[in-house]
């Protein structure tokens, strides 16, 4: 048997390795941390990682199966169809386009800030849920008598009252959520979301001067104009999807327009590498220790501010 992989990449190191001078795992590049605000330089295995984050504990299975049997395929099959557009410089069509597909929707649900986001959700969920029982006479009178059912009893003491102050407080208690209901989430949504994505038409644009950048969540959404809303999701028309996939290759799927091989330039690069650093959840990566930002002035790619940033 293989050893037990414990250092599981929540953004996968074939991919990172495509923002180093040189596209080699073995190369270094610049990490920004967003949140210390400092920046180092260090080898793609080594970022983007986080110890047991896709363990399980499932008899008959190994602790590994998810990082390596299921995360794992997806990912080879995303790693051939990223090498398929950078030797030929066009969107794959057929298998290898469902490999792309697959492959960026696994990257959209599969980072930390959406484990958070489900995690910060199921919370709320709970404290609803808590919150209804305790506050509704039948349903808490109900819950009292199948505690003590379960040899458990409410103490007197434990008023209504009391017990939605004590909900109220969240500084006395924390709600924990087992890995497992992330995972399974990781699952669920990455079957719900994959058929919406395939819906976009994919737009490629390269860089033969400033390099694009990535993160540690490096799928944006963002809007291509004021008809998207200010509320909207991966299915909403006049949307983009963004995925920077090397240091001079980058995706865009639409809903609206139609694919196309673009050449970029330095306002185009800007304008997506913000986008990048505004998905980003705490970590940048870049080739290079400045890179060129665009700020827009409106809600479209129009009338940009372009400066280099060192974040």
């Amino acid at each position: 048997m293989p050893p037990t992989a414990r250092s599981h990449h929540y953004v996968p190191e074939f991919y990172i390795a495509g923002f180093t001078p040189s596209g080699s795992r073995d190369d270094f590049l610049w990490v920004h941390d967003r949140k210390e605000k400092k920046g180092w330089r260090q080898r793609p295995r080594e970022v983007a990682c986080e110890r047991d984050y896709y363990r399980i504990d499932v008899d008959g299975l190994p602790p590994d199966a998810i990082e390596r049997d299921v995360l794992g395929k997806l990912e080879d099959l995303g790693a051939q169809a990223l090498a398929r557009i950078s030797s030929e410089k066009t969107v794959p069509t057929g298998e290898m386009l469902d490999a792309l597909i697959g492959f960026v929707t696994l990257l959209a649900v599969r980072t930390p800030r959406f484990r958070e986001q489900y995690f910060r959700n199921q919370r709320d969920l709970i404290r609803f849920q808590c919150r209804f029982v305790i506050g509704h006479p039948q349903a808490f009178q109900a819950f009292k008598q199948s505690m003590a059912q379960r040899g458990k009893p409410v103490p007197d003491d434990w008023t209504s009252e009391s017990l939605l102050a004590f909900l109220d407080d969240e500084s006395r208690y924390t709600i924990e959520i087992p890995q497992m209901w992330a995972i399974r989430n990781l699952l669920d949504m990455f079957q719900a979301l994959l058929p919406v994505i395939a819906g976009r038409l994919w737009s490629l644009f390269e860089s033969a001067d400033d390099d694009f950048i990535s993160s540690d969540n490096p799928v944006s959404l963002n809007a291509a104009g004021p008809e998207a809303g200010r509320h909207f999701g991966i299915g909403t028309p006049h949307t983009e999807i963004t995925l920077p996939i090397s240091r001079s290759l980058t995706l865009i799927g639409s809903l609206d327009e139609p694919g196309i091989v673009h050449d970029a330039g330095k306002m185009e690069v800007g304008l997506i590498n913000q986008r990048t650093l505004d998905s980003a959840h705490r970590f940048v990566y870049s080739a290079r220790k400045a890179f060129v930002v665009s700020v827009p002035r409106t809600a479209t790619r129009d009338d940009p501010d372009v400066r280099r940033t060192d974040p």
